[in-house]
């Protein structure tokens, strides 16, 4: 009696997966055809010919002189709190805020062609001078724990702006 009831238990859990397999595999498979027509077919693209993107490398100058190409660069805010080391996450960048006395500019980091950090400003800001694409300046404030993130020849790379003197962005 025990082996009868046993494999009608297993029988019944086999079906229960069955089921639950052809359940998941039906309400997957739009979502994947949908994923699928909207990715670009990069396996059918020549190398060349896939798109460059829009900040290709930066010339960064730090605190102390030394001179760095990075490509790929990333601009982020840090996430807040405690994080041992630099493995912290932090928000990716569209816009860098600029305070100019008492006005707030929202600047589009691909209108923006160099940085330049003039000094700090209080503990917390630093005074800086951005250079625009069409030659335009603009000084104001920005905040001190930003950071540029991206690729150097030796691996990975990340300077804080407050320790940086200048950085040139190129196309």
């Amino acid at each position: 009696m025990i082996d009868q009831k046993t494999t009608r238990v297993t029988i019944a859990t086999e079906r229960a997966h069955a089921r639950l397999r052809r359940l998941i595999a039906a309400a997957v498979a739009p979502v994947l055809l949908v994923i699928a027509a909207a990715a670009p077919a990069a396996a059918d693209e020549p190398l060349g010919t896939r798109p460059v993107p829009a900040t290709a490398s930066a010339l960064v100058v730090d605190q102390y002189g030394e001179t760095m190409s990075v490509s790929e660069p990333v601009f982020y805010r840090p996430a807040g709190g405690f994080a041992l080391g630099s493995g912290s996450k932090g928000a990716k960048l569209k816009e860098v805020r600029v305070w100019r006395g008492a006005h707030e500019i929202l600047v589009a980091l691909e209108t923006i062609t160099r940085i330049e950090v003039i000094g700090p400003s209080d503990q917390d800001l630093l005074q800086v001078r951005l250079t625009l694409a069409g030659g335009k300046k603009l000084e104001g404030k920005v905040e001190r724990d930003l950071e540029l993130r991206g690729r150097v020849e030796f691996g990975q790379y990340q300077i804080r702006f407050e320790r940086l003197r200048a950085v040139t962005i190129r196309a």
